[in-house]
């Protein structure tokens, strides 16, 4: 299973640069996008790119925690 299909529907909210509020964005989604992912604030419309690197290496350390405690 991959990764993105064990956080799909799970929401995480990204700060827009330009209003400030916070939009949610499916984690699922987050995971299949290459490095840099396009999101739209959905408070004041405004297109910005969102760095996913640190949260692809946040959820895989995650993971590995997990399969640890299983072994």
């Amino acid at each position: 299973m991959r990764t993105s299909d064990l956080f799909k529907g799970q929401k995480v909210d990204i700060p827009c640069p330009k209003c400030g509020k916070k939009t949610p964005v499916d984690a699922g989604w987050l995971l299949k996008q290459g490095s840099v992912a396009k999101i739209k604030c959905k408070f004041c419309g405004e297109d910005f790119d969102v760095d996913t690197s640190e949260f692809k290496k946040s959820t895989e350390k995650a993971i590995k925690g997990i399969k640890k405690m299983f072994k």
